[in-house]
């Protein structure tokens, strides 16, 4: 990340990191165990802002994030760094679990 920092202050003059637009929160073992057994993520979306980008992907509030471009995720903590490593005119694919099984983001 700071080598990223680096070269971007260097080369650009400013930082652009990329953006989800989601609210987050951990995936308890005991919330998992009820509303997702079988999900291997931890990252529960909380919220979401309409003209956000997961408004435009379909993600809904209540998705547990297992996958961002293709890297598991295990916490929220993996999910923001994956997420600020992305240029803003990239795209991502996101692997969800929503209501006994999974979903891909479009």
């Amino acid at each position: 990340m700071a080598r990223k920092i680096y070269t971007e202050l260097r080369d650009k003059g400013r930082v652009v990191r990329g953006w989800l637009g989601v609210s987050i929160q951990p995936l308890t073992p005991d919330s998992r165990a009820s509303s997702a057994p079988g999900a291997e993520g931890r990252a529960r979306q909380r919220g979401r802002i309409r003209t956000a980008p997961p408004a435009k992907a379909g993600i809904q509030r209540g998705d547990i994030l297992l996958e961002f471009d293709g890297k598991k995720l295990e916490g929220p903590g993996d999910l923001q760094r994956s997420v600020g490593l992305f240029s803003p005119d990239q795209n991502a694919k996101l692997k969800v679990w929503r209501e006994q099984r999974r979903w891909r983001s479009r």
